[in-house]
């Protein structure tokens, strides 16, 4: 590759035809070379060409052609320029460009000695220096999603020094790396992405197109019944991002955390302690049911929460004794011996004409 060249052509011993090429200037935005270029002639102390008559003549240049009339009389030791101009030459979409060249010129002089000289011509190829080009993005697309985050893949044709990503629009930020991850995000939300490129050689800033991606939800109890009093508690959940989630079991009207289970699997059946039970009991009141929230709470830049409400149900043969601990009241098992065995004892009382189980 190259900025300049040339090509000769001998017309006597003593007489050279040249002809050369120079860059004179180039365009990164429009990706082309302006090229000066000269057909000369050249005579040494011994030169022969003598002539008042114009001659005609034509250069051809990466497809640009050229033609005219000139005069060739020459002093010996000197060099006369017979044709120049300047030809735009745009390179491929790479940046590279080869381009071939021919040049012509008719003498038709005959000396004295019946030597004879008549059209003399020339050619070449030459490759012109690369024009730095802006980067093409090869690829671009959402690698994974998290909780409040998307990663971003990217490549480029070209070495690039510097990354930009814009999101829904915004001002563009500055990143690195052929994976970066956008963060502060919210849940389960879509966003639009676009990215721009700055070529190392050029500095020339290439604007990809946009691309989507959504955030993943938070998690969600996805099965939970009602329960009855005393019943084991089997809770479904999703949890799309992986996070940490933590299960509350809780009552209302004041909120009440019953129970907390922390880094919970997705499907997972536990029971609740007997003082557990006993918190419960006593919010029921004159009550036979009650509402409870199962909640999951999921950890990320925040801490996301979802539930759903069922009802515990004390049925009618579940209620139970009483028993006065310090300043507390407490729920009371009471049992009776059965001759080896000891056993649960069942307590009856009449209410409001019928006979009906009290614990």
């Amino acid at each position: 590759m190259a900025t300049s060249g040339s090509s000769s052509v001998a017309v006597t011993n003593w007489d050279t035809l040249i002809f050369s090429w120079s860059r004179s200037n180039y365009s990164i935005s429009g990706n082309y070379s302006d090229v000066y270029w000269e057909m000369k002639l050249r005579a040494t102390k011994y030169g022969r060409i003598s002539s008042s008559v114009p001659k005609n003549w034509s250069v051809s240049i990466a497809g640009n052609n050229y033609s005219g009339q000139n005069y060739i009389g020459i002093s010996n030791n000197s060099v006369k320029t017979l044709a120049s101009g300047t030809t735009r030459i745009y390179h491929n979409a790479d940046g590279n460009k080869s381009f071939d060249y021919s040049f012509r010129q008719e003498f038709n002089i005959t000396w004295s000695d019946s030597t004879h000289i008549g059209t003399y011509s020339g050619s070449g190829s030459d490759s012109l220096d690369t024009i730095p080009r802006y980067a093409d993005i090869t690829s671009f697309y959402i690698s994974s999603a998290g909780l409040n985050s998307l990663n971003v893949t990217w490549s480029a044709s070209a070495n690039c020094d510097w990354l930009q990503y814009s999101i829904n629009g915004g001002n563009w930020v500055n990143t690195g790396g052929s994976t970066f991850t956008i963060g502060n995000l919210n849940p389960n939300t879509n966003y639009s992405v676009r990215i721009q490129v700055r070529r190392a050689d050029s500095q020339l800033w290439t604007t990809s197109g946009t691309i989507y991606g959504t955030t993943k939800d938070i998690a969600k109890i996805t099965s939970a019944s009602d329960i009855n009093f005393g019943d084991s508690i089997r809770i479904k959940k999703s949890n799309p991002s992986n996070s940490l989630n933590v299960i509350r079991i809780e009552t209302l009207n004041p909120t009440t955390t019953i129970k907390t289970i922390s880094q919970t699997s997705d499907d997972m059946t536990f029971a609740l302690t007997d003082e557990e039970w006993d918190i419960l009991y006593k919010k029921l009141g004159k009550s036979n049911d009650m509402t409870i929230r199962y909640v999951v709470d999921t950890k990320g830049n925040s801490t996301y929460s979802s539930w759903v409400d069922k009802t515990l149900t004390l049925t009618g043969n579940m209620k139970t004794a009483r028993i006065g601990i310090g300043d507390s009241i407490k729920r009371a098992k009471v049992f009776f011996g059965d001759g080896e065995n000891v056993r649960r004892a069942v307590g009856w009382m009449k209410i409001d004409g019928e006979i009906k189980r009290v614990f």
